[in-house]
């Protein structure tokens, strides 16, 4: 979409027909319904991997049909003309939110699991002690925790000598429920290193306050190349 609307060019996704994996709803009802799909690339098509720029910006070549690889999920390329499509439930959780003094996404599950582990796993205690040492006033009270790992989580909070209640997903509420609870309000947001919650913090007001994780990933130079918090308004990364 970013690319798409900076080069004036015409947008068409390619996706699968089935399920999508990271939640119950099909691709084609999801953000992809704003767009014209097609069944397969044309074969002059000139392809463009994003993880071969280093995050710099890309280099899109004129008069030419152009197919994009990669996830593309750097801040960068989110525009509120983009944020402006998308659609979410009315957030469930409030008022009751406002007895937390933080709101948390952990991530775990396949976090956890080789090789995902070794890709994306990072030090979540010292994380957690940056932010305290920097905003103990966040810490004080309740913290709601949302999670796709009760049992991790558990882990991490009572390690943390935090007090919490928990928010499960998918089972206590749809991923796109959970995503509209953690993105409603003012209570400040701790998000993971997890696009899920980034996406949260994105579409939260631009008046509230948002903890990033200075590490997006285990490896410190790949992190660098990880720019997760421009276009982020009130974020700051710890």
């Amino acid at each position: 979409h970013y690319y798409a609307e900076k080069h004036a060019m015409d947008l068409k996704v390619l996706y699968p027909k089935d399920l999508n994996p990271h939640s119950k709803q099909e691709y084609s009802m999801s953000i992809f319904k704003h767009f014209r799909h097609f069944q397969s690339p044309s074969p002059s098509a000139v392809e463009i991997r994003e993880q071969d720029n280093c995050g710099e910006e890309l280099q899109i070549p004129k008069d030419t049909d152009v197919k994009l690889l990669g996830y593309f999920q750097r801040g960068s390329y989110v525009t509120d003309a983009f944020c402006n499509k998308l659609s979410l439930p009315s957030p469930s959780l409030w008022p009751t939110k406002e007895q937390f003094s933080l709101v948390m996404h952990i991530r775990g599950g396949d976090y956890l699991i080789p090789p995902w582990r070794s890709w994306h796993l990072i030090d979540v205690q010292d994380y957690i002690k940056r932010a305290k040492e920097r905003f103990p006033e966040l810490f004080t009270g309740l913290v709601l925790v949302f999670t796709n790992d009760p049992r991790y989580s558990l882990d991490v909070m009572r390690e943390a000598n935090l007090q919490y209640q928990m928010v499960l997903a998918p089972n206590d509420v749809s991923e796109l429920q959970s995503l509209a609870d953690m993105a409603a309000g003012d209570v400040p947001l701790m998000i993971s290193n997890s696009s899920f919650s980034w996406w949260a913090a994105r579409l939260s007001a631009k008046e509230r306050m948002k903890l990033l994780p200075r590490d997006w990933f285990p490896s410190e130079e790949k992190s660098r190349s990880w720019d997760c918090v421009n276009g982020m308004e009130g974020g700051i990364v710890v």
